[in-house]
């Protein structure tokens, strides 16, 4: 098979590169892959019909170049030239050459002629096949990496105009949104400062609401053992009621001490009793301060009710808030990637703009070539008019022998020789006319050509 050491197009001043001169089987099968027809008797006995056909097929296929396109006659060219209808064939020709010499140049075969063509043999041929076979096998090899190069870059500019309408959308939305802070800052500060106001009043309430209950606890702590010594107390006072009257109804044989026992009996009842008055008292104001406390509690759960209402606001502010940093960093995101693509932009404009450049400069190049040409040209015409001159003085002169000859008819045997040197002279003369006219022609054509490739 083909090796991998393949030819790229050189320049003037680039290297020749080498390339493997195949089999004539390689080359049944490469050229079976490139559809082209050719059997081995055409490169066993080369013709010089098959190895045209054979080169117009390969410019068609590497050059882009049909037969019919090399076959159209180059206007400009016609209309300068005073017998167009003499090189119907020869301006074809010349650019078919043209054409060939350049594709066998960048297949490194830079020593092509027109024998190669004209006058094939097998070596040479199979040479040039070679060539040829390895350009095709590089450019095809090439073209698929260009395709993906260019799939590629229709991908990254979709890509790029989906990320521009998206990086749009996004920055409405952020510029709805920041409008909507805006419009909504005087209140969230508020809101913030309000919240703030009323969390200091939540500790306060808070710190309160610890005490109270500490004072609340102790309270129904000294509510309830007042209680229970009330409690305690009564049963006491009826107990002390009863031995009264137990007492009372008792016969006693001394009755100043039971008189005295009676009576100190009933100093301890009402001392008893004014303990109990006083519990019951200070128990009634326990339960009112009790209930003022619990008012209070009340109080404070609903400042508590609202400051965690506030809270709950002030984390959906701050959702909110997480939700426009998110957003915010999606669209430096979006834009980092955007003005990667934009710097990709910039240098494939670059390269294009340089590529535009390097056609100016080619452009520049031809249109010099092309008055260089004319020139050249112009010249030419001014040696061809001069040689048509000499030409017309010459047949004159040939007129003026034979009638020369005509009316000295007796003096021929004399001068004859001398006529037929002089005859000879002037077809010389003649040959050598027309051959400047011919090589002028075909230095016109090279030129001609030369410009429009």
């Amino acid at each position: 098979m083909m090796s991998n050491r393949y030819v790229s197009t050189p320049s003037k001043s680039a290297p020749q590169y080498s390339f493997p001169i195949l089999s004539p089987d390689e080359i049944f099968q490469c050229l079976g892959e490139l559809q082209i027809p050719f059997s081995e008797d055409y490169l066993r006995k080369p013709s010089a019909d098959s190895v045209r056909a054979l080169f117009e097929q390969f410019l068609e296929l590497l050059m882009g170049s049909s037969k019919e396109e090399l076959s159209q006659p180059v206007f400009g060219a016609v209309d300068v030239i005073s017998y167009p209808e003499l090189h119907e064939d020869s301006i074809p020709f010349l650019a078919f050459h043209r054409r060939m010499q350049k594709l066998m140049t960048a297949c490194g075969v830079p020593d092509f002629c027109m024998n190669d063509y004209a006058k094939p043999d097998y070596q040479r041929l199979r040479r040039l096949l070679s060539a040829v076979i390895n350009l095709a096998k590089f450019r095809e090899e090439r073209l698929i990496r260009f395709q993906d190069l260019n799939n590629r870059s229709e991908a990254l500019l979709e890509r790029k105009q989906a990320l521009a309408k998206t990086n749009a959308s996004l920055k409405a939305e952020i510029d709805l949104y920041n409008k909507k802070v805006e419009a909504e800052r005087p209140q969230s500060e508020a809101l913030e400062k309000k919240t703030s106001s009323l969390a200091s009043e939540l500790q306060e309430l808070h710190e309160k609401q610890s005490k109270l209950q500490a004072d609340i606890r102790k309270l129904k702590a000294e509510a309830s053992e007042l209680a229970e010594k009330a409690a305690s107390l009564k049963v006491k006072v009826l107990h002390e009621e009863q031995e009264v009257g137990r007492y009372e109804s008792m016969v006693v044989s001394s009755p100043e001490r039971v008189r005295k026992e009676i009576e100190d009996q009933q100093e301890q009842l009402e001392y008893d009793r004014e303990q109990i008055v006083s519990m019951e008292r200070r128990t009634r104001e326990l339960q009112n301060r009790v209930s003022g406390l619990q008012v209070c509690e009340t109080d404070v759960r609903m400042g508590t009710t609202v400051m965690e209402e506030c809270e709950r606001e002030m984390d959906r502010s701050k959702v909110q808030l997480q939700l426009v940093r998110d957003r915010k960093q999606a669209i430096s995101i979006a834009e980092s990637e955007l003005r990667r693509l934009e710097n990709q932009e910039s240098y494939l404009k670059r390269q294009v703009q340089s590529s535009e450049e390097r056609i100016s400069r080619i452009q520049k190049q031809i249109s010099d070539r092309e008055l260089e040409v004319q020139a050249s040209y112009e010249k030419l015409q001014n040696d061809r008019v001069v040689a048509e001159r000499e030409r017309t003085a010459v047949e004159s002169r040939i007129a003026q022998n034979e009638k020369l000859v005509s009316q000295t008819s007796d003096k021929k045997a004399k001068l004859g020789s001398e006529f037929e040197a002089e005859i000879e002279s002037s077809t010389e003369a003649y040959r050598k006319l027309e051959d400047q006219v011919v090589k002028y022609h075909r230095q016109l054509f090279t030129h001609m050509q030369e410009a429009r490739v």
